[in-house]
């Protein structure tokens, strides 16, 4: 063995320029043959451990240098939208410094959409996803469907129009959703009225199925809802 050879050598040696050169030299060799008994690897040196420390990426690095999957950021754009749609949050918070301090906090590869991607892009593409779901809804659960319908000029001096559906499926569960809430373009005129509803249950597949509609007692959206559509009405 290399540690016995090395430990019957003699203690005492003259000093001189040859035996300084063998001391050197062994030392070389025991640093660079001493091995791991049980392994019969070379033992890694304490330089080259810290240099390999010193190597290694941090785990904000390590997130830099990888990329957000198109299917995580399709997901990740999804939770962010039900901020605006389940909470009613205006799109400049996605602006706010705190805000995307925050968001970049959670997951730093993550591509945080613009206000104008927000609203031109993804909140399209939602409610057609939404309105589709409805449409299939109807169509395997509702028989016949009821409608509410208001109208209201906002504090923009905007005209208002409301439309909600309410069915019974199959195991008698009551159900309701607000099918459209849209301004207006041009006077409350029952023709006008009449287009919007009309519109909306062409929209959804439902125009056979409308049993019933209720809305307040004001002429306009009675003779909608009776004279130009044909609809049973119910004032409330």
């Amino acid at each position: 063995m290399m540690h016995q050879h090395i430990s019957e050598q003699p203690l005492e040696q003259e000093a001189g320029p040859s035996n300084l050169a063998g001391s050197q030299n062994l030392s070389s060799v025991v640093a660079s043959s001493a091995c791991d008994s049980a392994e019969g690897h070379p033992l890694p040196q304490p330089r080259v451990i810290q240099q390999a420390l010193v190597r290694q990426p941090t785990i904000a690095q390590f997130t830099q240098r990888k990329k957000i999957t198109p299917s995580e950021q399709e997901r990740l754009n999804k939770l962010l939208m039900k901020l605006f749609t389940l909470h009613f949050q205006p799109f400049s918070i996605v602006e706010d410094k705190g805000f995307v301090e925050f968001v970049h906090g959670l997951n730093p590869i993550y591509q945080q959409p613009s206000r104008k991607y927000l609203s031109n892009t993804l909140l399209p593409s939602m409610y057609e996803q939404v309105l589709n779901e409805t449409k299939i809804k109807l169509t395997e659960e509702a028989t016949s469907v009821c409608l509410t319908t208001d109208c209201w000029t906002s504090k923009a001096n905007e005209s208002c129009m409301a439309i909600t559906y309410h069915y019974i499926d199959q195991n008698y569960i009551l159900k309701s959703l607000l099918l459209q809430c849209e301004v207006l373009h041009g006077h409350y005129t029952a023709i006008n009225l009449a287009g919007q509803l009309r519109t909306c249950a062409s929209t959804l597949n439902i125009t056979g199925k409308i049993t019933i509609v209720v809305s307040d007692n004001a002429s306009n959206i009675v003779s909608a809802i009776t004279s130009e559509q044909n609809w049973r009405h119910f004032g409330c």
